[in-house]
């Protein structure tokens, strides 16, 4: 799951990741007025991807940044291996340089 960004829902290379920390959760709030949940569980993502970190920064300083949606990734429990977000992507061939 921290192969993924907690706010797009993105695959992001390894470089490009941040750990969930206090700023971003007090960003995240400011922003979408929602709280980021459920850290403690394996199944979520723990990283958000540096654009969405910047974007985010921008924004908290006045600067007409936004985001390109309205509304965060939504992170469920799932319920069986169908439903699993993270098993419906096919990274076996992905690397930084393609």
């Amino acid at each position: 799951p921290d192969k993924f960004c907690y706010v797009c829902g993105q695959y992001v290379l390894e470089k490009q990741r941040c750990d969930i920390n206090n700023a971003i959760n007090v960003l995240y709030f400011q922003y979408f007025n929602r709280e980021i949940q459920h850290q403690d569980k394996n199944w979520f993502s723990h990283k958000v991807c540096t654009n969405c970190y910047t974007v985010l920064r921008h924004w908290s300083k006045g600067k007409p940044e936004y985001m390109l949606f309205s509304v965060p990734m939504v992170w469920q429990e799932p319920t069986s291996h169908e439903e699993c977000n993270f098993c419906l992507y096919n990274l076996h061939s992905f690397n930084s340089k393609n």
